[in-house]
This record gives C-alpha cells, structure tokens and sequence, in this order.
C-alpha cells in the first residue's frame, strides 16, 4: 500500500476529512486560544485538500438538490471526464453524486441574488448557538475595517477581494453580510433589517433588499449553502492526479442553480474565458503549498443546462484551460473503470499513488522538540512594527527559523493575530481584547497584551536557549494597551513580562 493509500483512501473521505478542518479552521465558529501544529507533510497535503474543498463544497453545497424535469434525473447526464490532461497525469476516481454518510450539521447562511445572478450577491452568515461567538478580526481576507454603530448596533464594514462585508452585533453575537455588486450606503441600509433566528441563522427583512433579490439559498435545509460544512455531494465528480500528490484536479457537473454561480462570484474575483464555445471564468489564487509559488485555478462555465465546476491545483492556466476544453461526456464503461456508478463507493484502487511518487519527509512538529534546559544565551531579533490602519499592526522580523510576521487585527473588543513564518501561513489565534490580570501573556504565537505601566517588554526563551526581549508597542485603537509579540517557528521555553528593571511581572512557563 502506497503512502497515499495509507493517510487517504478515497477521495471521499479525503474531502470530507479536509471539509471538518477546514470548518475547524476557517469557518466562522470559535478558534481555540492556540495554534495548532502540524508537519510539514501533513500540511502541505491538507492545505492542498482545504484549497479545493472551499470551492468545491462552496460550489455544490449550496441549495438543496433539485428534480430538473428538462434534464431528467438519469445519473449519465452528470458524467463526464477531462480528456487532455497535463503530461504524466492521469484520471483516478470518480463517482455520482451521493450525500457523505455520517452527520450532516446544518448550513448557517442565506444567499441572496437575482435571478440571473449577475446582479448583486448578499450571504447572511448566522451565528451558532451552540458555538462561542466569534468576532470580526477572525475572519481572514478583510482590510479597510471601519467601526460604526448603525440604529443602535455595533457594525463593522470592511473591504473583500470581491466586495464589501459586514458584521452586526445582534443579542451579543455577531452575523456577517458578506456582499458583492452593493455600495456602502447600501451595505449599510441592510444592518438595521438582520432578523436572528432561534437557532442562529439570520435573514434580512424584505424591505432592506435591493429591488430583484431573492432569496436563492435557504439556511437550514439539507445541502445548505456554508462552504465550511461537508455536506456532500449533488454533481458528479472525477479526479486526476499527477505523480506528486498535492498537484491535482477534481471535475464537478451538476445541474446549474443561480446559487451556484452567485457564490462563485462572492467568493472570489473572476475573469471572463471562454470554454469550447461557451462562456465561462477564470480565478487564480496562490495554493500555499510551499515558499515556491503554486497556483490554484477554478474554472466554472455551463452549457446545456449542466454547471462544470475544475478545481485545479499545480497547472498553469494555459493548461488548465486546455483540460476545461476537453470535457466530453465519459462512457458507462469508463465511469464504472474509475469507481463510477450510482450505486457504488469511489474506488480505491484508483487512489493508488503514480509511479514516481515521493512521499514527503515527515519534517518536525512543534510538539517534538524538547523544552530547553540550562542557561539560555541572549540573542538579538531585528523586529519591525508598523500600523497600516487603526485596526491593523504588522510585526516582522528574523530568526534562525525564517523570516516572520505577524497581523495584528483589533476591532472593538475583539483581536486576532495570524501568523506566518518562512513564507508560510501558521494558523491564527483569537479572542476577546481584555485580558485577566496575571494571564495576560498568551501563545501561540507568543504575546502579551497588557494595561500593565510598569511593563516595558515581553522575554522570550525559545527552545534552543536563546533570549529574545521584544519591546511593547501602543495597540492602535485600544487605549492605554501595548502589545509584544514574537513569531517564533521553533517553540517556546518561557515567557515573561518585565519591567525597566527585567523584575518578572508576569510569566507563563
């Protein structure tokens, strides 16, 4: 069995176990007061995973799956497979649709659109009950924040890649209006019409609508439309892969629903292509996989009645293009090859890793290397802070790790700081601004915000013994706090927080 075979199996439980990660991690639920650690291996595979589920389950998750009389419910319809793949790749699954088995929470957003969906967009995103609210700083992709009060309730608008979003504090809870195509003054108008639900979905009232929007997307229902949530599948899928694991393909068909594009649209900036005769766009971003630049591409475009949706991981977009624009339909003898059929499981024997496959070094985790012991050796770490905006502060600097940096993002009460080390991002931790005395040193990265006068800087010992003090600076918008922090990649043997003195006033081992 192949390394692949082993962390893997099928592609079903490889994007079903990426979508719980990604709810983990990126949804707008609560992110524990850590950062968690993972291998170099793990990450790079699972972030692959992450990229294309926020497409694909933002793509097909949403609404509920319709009986399209004019295409008939026959399966064959959806089945399709990507004929000129890049050299050295090869298709390795596919499979009808079928909802994952297992729990099936329910979706927290509403979408609205036109009804061509080539009008403005607006998700109404609730908050879970049954989850710690979570504030604006912890949403990633934001700047440009600006702190209102809207009749009554506390607001913040921010800028997207794609529109605008905005946060209304509602019974000490905040719902975020994620909107493209609206200016602010009709961004705005829609605060004072947020109605919370029992349950914590919220709608917007019809009368603070823009003219032809209706609802196309009903929080609550079976394939809901939150792209954190692994709900399943409605189209049908076939996946390629290339000899390097993280570098693939996942072709989605389905039956097109204005949702569908609506989301595309909200949730990333889109470029006009044309596919075999039939429009269609284009969005790239950067995958992250590693310091070298690797790029993921969507493609979406429809024709006949039928929505394409390619994810596509390490291809240019020539080449990308140039698979979009091979799609044919796929054979009863092809798809059953590859695992196909209404009434079978994805086939693992197509998940075998391709020959050349390297498995990755395993790496060392955070949590593998020793707390130091002995006498820790000052060392000297150039930091740098700068202040874009009122709500935002960068911290950067040099260690033996790599490079670092550090967003700082306060809006209100509430803070969040992601981290990225190496050219890597790190994860992020959030939480309320005010800090309890005497716990106000927190990790991971480590920080410390305090009200504290005497304080004058935070002591550091990595793991490796080496001292660091990294001076406070103002935490804009806040008053009378500072802030320190250190973007350490190697782990942390102790913290302080001192005085002009170096008299410990708080620590945390």
């Amino acid at each position: 069995m192949s390394d692949l075979d082993e962390r893997e199996q099928s592609v079903d439980d490889m994007l079903r176990a990426a979508a719980l990660r990604l709810h983990d991690e990126l949804a707008r639920s609560a992110v524990p007061d850590t950062l968690r650690r993972h291998s170099r291996r793990s990450n790079r595979w699972i972030l692959a995973i992450v990229l294309v589920v926020v497409v694909v389950l933002g793509l097909i998750g949403i609404g509920t799956y319709r009986n399209d009389e004019s295409l008939g419910n026959d399966p064959g319809r959806l089945r399709w497979l990507v004929r000129d793949l890049p050299e050295g790749w090869r298709a390795v699954e596919a499979a009808d649709s079928r909802p994952l088995p297992g729990s099936m929470p329910l979706s927290m957003t509403n979408l609205y659109a036109d009804a061509t969906s080539s009008g403005p967009v607006i998700a109404v995103i609730g908050a879970d009950v049954n989850a710690p609210s979570t504030g604006p700083s912890a949403v990633q992709g934001l700047h440009n924040y600006e702190e209102l009060t809207i009749e009554g309730r506390r607001t913040v608008l921010a800028d997207t890649d794609t529109g605008k979003e905005m946060f209304v504090e509602v019974d000490d809870r905040w719902i975020s209006l994620r909107t493209r195509g609206l200016g602010n003054d009709e961004v705005r108008r829609l605060a004072g019409g947020i109605v919370v639900h029992a349950d914590g979905t919220a709608a917007v009232t019809d009368d603070r609508l823009p003219a032809d929007m209706t609802l196309v997307a009903r929080a609550g229902e079976p394939l809901g439309s939150e792209l954190s949530v692994g709900f399943g599948f409605r189209g049908a899928y076939s996946v390629y892969r290339a000899a390097d694991p993280s570098m693939q393909l996942i072709l989605i068909v389905d039956r097109v629903h204005p949702a569908d594009f609506a989301w595309l649209r909200l949730s990333m900036p889109l470029t006009s292509v044309d596919v075999d005769g039939s429009p269609g766009w284009i969005a790239t971003r950067d995958a992250g996989l590693s310091t070298t630049a690797v790029e993921s591409r969507t493609i979406y475009w429809e024709r006949d009645g039928l929505a394409f949706t390619l994810n596509v991981i390490g291809v240019d977009e020539a080449g990308a293009l140039t698979a979009a624009r091979s799609v044919t339909p796929a054979s009863e003898a092809e798809w059953s090859s590859l695992g196909g059929g209404s009434e079978a499981n994805p086939a693992t024997s197509g998940t075998e890793a391709p020959a050349g496959t390297v498995p990755a070094e395993p790496g060392v985790g955070l949590d593998t290397i020793p707390p130091f012991t002995g006498e820790p050796h000052d060392a000297e770490t150039d930091v740098s802070v700068t202040t874009p905006s009122a709500n935002e502060q960068i911290w950067s600097g040099h260690l033996p790790s790599g490079d670092w940096s550090v967003r700082v993002v306060r809006v209100f009460d509430d803070l969040s700081l992601w981290v990225t080390v190496g050219g890597q991002p790190r994860g992020m931790i959030t939480g309320p601004l005010a800090r309890a005395a005497g716990q106000e040193i927190h990790c991971c990265p480590i920080n410390v915000v305090t009200a504290n006068t005497d304080a004058v800087a935070l002591r550091v010992v990595a793991n490796d013994g080496a001292r660091y003090i990294i001076p406070l600076h103002d935490l804009p918008g806040a008053t009378d706090l500072r802030i320190a922090v250190l973007g350490l990649a190697d782990g942390v043997s102790s913290a302080e927080l001192i005085d002009a003195d170096g008299n410990v006033l708080e620590s945390m081992p």
